[in-house]
């Protein structure tokens, strides 16, 4: 297992529909990360925060790449101020617990496409629905590059 530094560049957006000041939000950022191979899994590691800079708010996420019959599945583990794990798999829909200092909520994923390129760098393009409680919330796009 060979750990490189890498830098990853996260791009969504969000068509939230019953929320007027969200729709079409854009989110991007860029961060600083580890990559390494095991097996046959390709592993992100990288922190967040949910406010620029405060330890508190940070959550350290693991990023996922696999393929099963030449599908992709990506997984996202969330720990640290949020929490989750939040599998994209095309066509295939998951629950999961997503963990807030508001509170835990159930959350649903519907992902529609999900396109994985890995070369030099790594390429990855989620679209997906978000439901939280059984109710509809989004409609996302998620772009991650790692280099």
């Amino acid at each position: 297992m060979n750990k490189k530094p890498v830098r990853i560049f996260l791009n969504a957006r969000i068509n939230a529909p019953k929320a007027a000041h969200t729709k079409g939000d854009c989110i991007s950022s860029v961060v600083e990360g580890t990559y390494y191979l095991k097996g046959d899994k390709h592993y992100i590691l990288y922190d967040e925060y949910l406010s620029p800079g405060e330890e508190i708010t940070k959550s350290s996420n693991t990023l996922i790449i696999s393929f099963k019959e030449n599908v992709p599945k990506v997984d996202l583990l969330k720990k640290g101020a949020v929490g989750s794990h939040m599998t994209f798999i095309p066509g295939e829909r998951f629950a999961t617990s997503y963990r807030t200092p508001q509170g835990v909520f159930l959350m649903e994923i519907n992902t529609s496409d999900l396109q994985v390129e890995i070369s030099q760098d790594i390429s990855i393009l989620i679209d997906y629905k978000l439901y939280l409680n059984d109710e509809y919330i989004s409609h996302n796009y998620m772009e991650i590059k790692i280099q």
